[in-house]
Formats: structure tokens, C-alpha cells, sequence
């Protein structure tokens, strides 16, 4: 009865603390037993195991799907392997005269003749009809003032392509030039756009081995 009190806290007092702690540690122990149980309810339940079935099922459709995949892949390159090579299809003779003209003016470079010149007049005329002396080239969708040395790639055939569409073609043309202006969300370089898909149908005929 007259101990003296350790630290401010009398016996009594830390006998105290210490039943509630040890009640507290109970409680936590009875929660945690508690959620293990639920856990293993759900886990054991029948909507994760239609789930787990599930994903089985799926693995399943996949490993069949890449496997099917495979053997596709390999009876076409065994097909490949041993096709028999056909004899190459030869033109006609009128084709063959087609080709060599374009091979021709695709490899030809654009000098000042009186034919080059007409072209690109006519094409400057549509570009700025208002002022057929004076294209503004840059506005047609070319880089520069100079549009000769854009054709350097595509040749007399690229210029000749450009003027033919826009001839043949003058409506679909002129909404296609006035769509790509720049200041548009539409912008694109209508003659570039032109002479490029002139150098991929070049390379398609082969031109350039003709």
C-alpha cells in the first residue's frame, strides 16, 4: 500500500494499461481471424470459380489461336518454298510502247523547250488564272518561286502528270488546291502531293529499269 509511484504512474495505473492492451490486441487478433475466414468464403466461392474457369477457357482460345496462326504461316512459306516458278508476263507490244514513252519523259529533265514551256504555262494558268504571267507557285503547293527543280525526281512525266489532271480533271482539282491553302486545317502541298504518287507509280512500272 505505500509504494512509491515509478515514473508519475502508480502500480495500479500500469496494470491498467497493460489489460487493455492485451484486450486490444485480442480484438485485433479476432478481426484478422475474421477477414481470413471471409477471404477464404470468397475465394472457395462459385463466382471465383466461374472465374477462374473463365480464364482457363480463354488461355485455351489463345494458345489454339496462336497455334492455328503458326501453321498457317508455315504452310504458306513451305507453299513458297516449293512453288514453281512461272515464266514472267511479257507485255504486249502496244503496252511496251507505253512504258518506254513514260521510262522516257520520267528520266527526261525539264529544259527551257518550247514544249516544257507550254506546260508549265498551262499549269501556272490554273494555278492563278487571274494572272496567268506571274503562277505564284507557292500557292499551287510547290516550296519555291522555281518549280522546275522540284520536278528533278519525276522528270518531264511528273510535270506532264500535274498538267493532265488538272486539265482532264479541272473541278476535283481546283477543290483539291483550294483545300490544301495554307491558314487551312486541310493544308497539304497539292504539286508535291502530286509529283510524289508520280514516283510511286513510277517505281510500281518500274520506269527507272526500262
Amino acid at each position: 500500500d505505500n509504494c512509491e509511484s515509478v515514473g508519475g504512474s502508480s502500480p495500479g495505473h500500469i496494470v491498467n494499461v497493460l489489460e487493455s492492451a492485451e484486450n486490444f490486441a485480442d480484438k485485433v487478433d479476432a478481426t484478422a481471424i475474421a477477414a481470413t475466414r471471409k477471404i477464404e468464403e470468397v475465394m472457395s466461392s462459385e463466382a471465383v470459380q466461374k472465374i477462374g474457369q473463365k480464364s482457363i477457357a480463354v488461355g485455351k482460345s489463345i494458345t489454339k489461336l496462336w497455334s492455328t496462326g503458326v501453321a498457317k504461316v508455315g504452310n504458306i512459306k513451305s507453299n513458297m518454298e516449293h512453288r514453281v516458278p512461272q515464266a514472267a508476263v511479257v507485255p504486249p507490244s502496244e503496252a511496251l510502247t507505253v512504258l518506254r514513252s513514260l521510262s522516257t519523259d520520267f528520266t527526261t529533265k525539264i529544259t527551257p523547250t518550247p514544249e516544257n514551256k507550254d506546260l508549265l504555262k498551262k499549269l501556272g494558268s490554273f494555278i492563278n488564272p487571274a494572272s496567268p504571267t506571274s503562277p505564284q507557285w507557292k500557292r499551287g503547293g510547290f516550296i519555291s518561286e522555281s518549280p522546275v527543280n522540284e520536278f528533278a525526281k519525276t522528270g518531264v512525266l511528273g510535270l506532264k502528270s500535274l498538267v493532265y489532271f488538272t486539265e482532264r480533271y479541272t473541278h476535283k482539282a481546283t477543290t483539291m488546291m483550294e483545300a490544301q491553302r495554307p491558314c487551312t486545317s486541310s493544308h497539304y502541298p497539292f504539286a508535291i502531293v502530286g509529283i510524289n504518287l508520280t514516283m510511286m507509280l513510277a517505281d510500281v512500272l518500274s520506269l527507272k529499269e526500262r
